[in-house]
């Protein structure tokens, strides 16, 4: 059995290796040496439990963690002892494990398990099996190979705007950094009464709606949805009451928080004075609807983009998080572009 991501290989089992299935290699390959392989693609794989324990065991080191799919996150670490300590704190990680100058460095050598970027198959290099074709008939095999023959060699055969973008792959550039996505951020808002305790009811009221306010400000900065409210209430006696609610669908409004505290409030009966109140939203989510515009010169890469965006949200927010999925022809003379809008359900 293997786990399949796009045609390329991502995962074999131990019989699939000793038939000669390696990471990375064609799904085609893979049949031709293992007939009777089973391939189960990598989104059809329920990873998240697994998932979230790489990605806290990552936001142990760095600030700096983002998911990338089911399975992979990118980090910003710094020198091999990142590496040991990983390796401490989940062992299973370390064969899948790679440092770079990149994120695309990072994750060609993670999966093709090749010490440096110039030995790395030209199948990583782009998601177009045309391009990868050509390429190889071309006698370049490898990412130094592609390197070697320079810019204008690449423009000449593949165009002026495929062209450049091989060759800055090939040497590892991507212009994308490492964003800090997890742990998923939280807004917080607090009040204490520490020298004038609260005994009114309604005066609790009053802050509730304070906090209700300061908390939604926040929410519509960031351009999020909370999808957890928890309350905290501290008491001049005893521990502090706890309350957690998930509304039914994700709130922002000041409106929406303020009738998730009332409710938590009520269920919480005061015995003594109040001296603090916390309000804490968490899980944020993306908004309502979020329109994403992909336009590549590449029909394979913009699918290869498309699919990775709807791993990352299903992985982070859930597999039901994406509804619909549409393409919009652009100009009716370029097919190749598309806007791609993708809905996320409130």
């Amino acid at each position: 059995m293997t786990v399949i991501e796009g045609k390329l290989v991502r995962d074999a089992s131990p019989l699939a290796v000793r038939r000669g299935v390696t990471l990375g290699e064609s799904l085609l390959r893979a049949r031709r040496l293992c007939p009777e392989l089973l391939a189960v693609p990598l989104v059809e794989v329920d990873a998240r439990s697994h998932s979230q324990r790489l990605w806290d065991a990552l936001a142990e080191l760095t600030d700096l963690v983002e998911p990338a799919g089911p399975d992979a996150a990118y980090a910003l670490l710094w020198g091999n002892e990142s590496l040991e300590k990983l390796d401490c704190l989940f062992p299973a990680l370390t064969p899948f494990c790679s440092m770079g100058r990149s994120k695309l460095e990072a994750r060609v050598l993670a999966l093709s398990g090749v010490e440096g970027l110039a030995d790395a198959p030209v199948t990583f290099l782009s998601g177009d099996p045309a391009i990868t074709g050509k390429l190889l008939r071309l006698g370049l095999t490898t990412f130094g190979a592609v390197a070697e023959v320079g810019e204008a060699a690449l423009i000449y055969q593949f165009g002026r705007k495929v062209g450049p973008l091989l060759y800055q792959r090939a040497l590892g550039e991507d212009s994308d950094p490492v964003q800090a996505l997890w742990p998923l951020p939280v807004v917080e808002a607090s009040y204490r009464f520490d020298l004038e305790p609260i005994e009114d009811a309604a005066c609790v009221d009053r802050y509730l709606v304070e906090l209700a306010k300061r908390s939604a400000g926040e929410l519509c900065t960031l351009r999020r949805f909370g999808r957890v409210v928890t309350l905290e209430i501290t008491c001049e006696r005893g521990s502090p009451l706890l309350g957690t609610w998930r509304p039914p669908w994700p709130v922002q409004s000041p409106g929406e928080l303020l009738s998730s505290l009332r409710r938590l409030a009520a269920l919480q009966p005061l015995r003594s004075g109040v001296i603090g109140l916390r309000l804490v939203v968490s899980e944020l989510d993306l908004p309502t609807a979020t329109t994403l515009s992909l336009f590549e010169t590449v029909p394979a890469s913009c699918l290869g983009r498309l699919e990775s965006t709807k791993r990352w949200i299903r992985a982070r927010y859930g597999s039901e998080a994406l509804t619909t999925l549409s393409k919009v022809p652009v100009s009716l003379r370029d097919r190749r572009r598309e806007l791609v809008r993708e809905v996320i359900k409130r």
